[in-house]
C-alpha cells in the first residue's frame, strides 16, 4: 500500500458513538486515521485512543477524484464526528414537570372553594359535579 498522505486525529465520539463493521458502536475518546492511496482510494480506520486494534467505520468504499483533497476531507470528517454534547443546564436536570424557565408561571392548582376565581381554568362540567 503506497500512501500519498496519512492523517490521524484524536477526538471525543459524538453522542451515540461511531458505528464500526467489526465491533459495532464505539464511544469515548477515539482516534481517526485516514489515508489516501495514489489511485484516490480513501482508507478510513478508527480505534480507541491509544489502543492497538483498528476498526473500519461503516460505509464506503470511498474514492477521491483528487488525492490532494485528502487533508481537507480528514478535517471535514473530524468536524462531523467531534460534536461535543451540550452540557446539561439547570433546566435539563429537573424533571420535565418541574422545569421553569424565565417568564414561565407555575401551573394553577384547583381548589375546593366555591370562589369563582379559583375555578377559571376548570371546565364547567367538572365544577358542576
Amino acid at each position: 500500500m503506497s500512501d500519498i498522505s496519512e492523517r490521524s486525529t484524536v477526538f471525543k465520539a459524538p453522542r451515540g458513538g461511531v458505528m464500526t463493521l467489526e465491533a459495532g458502536v464505539i464511544t469515548g475518546e477515539l482516534e481517526l486515521l485516514t489515508s489516501a492511496e495514489e489511485d484516490g482510494t480513501l482508507v478510513l480506520r478508527i480505534r480507541y485512543a491509544g489502543a492497538e486494534e483498528w476498526y473500519t467505520p461503516e460505509g464506503g468504499p470511498f474514492t477521491l477524484h483528487d488525492p490532494r483533497d485528502h487533508e481537507v476531507l480528514h478535517e471535514v470528517l473530524i468536524s462531523l464526528l467531534h460534536r461535543p454534547s451540550p452540557e446539561p443546564g439547570p433546566l435539563a436536570a429537573a424533571p420535565a414537570h418541574r422545569r421553569r424557565g424565565p417568564g414561565v408561571r407555575p401551573r394553577r392548582r384547583f381548589c375546593d372553594s366555591t370562589d369563582d376565581r379559583c375555578h377559571r381554568s376548570r371546565p364547567r362540567a367538572i365544577i358542576a359535579a
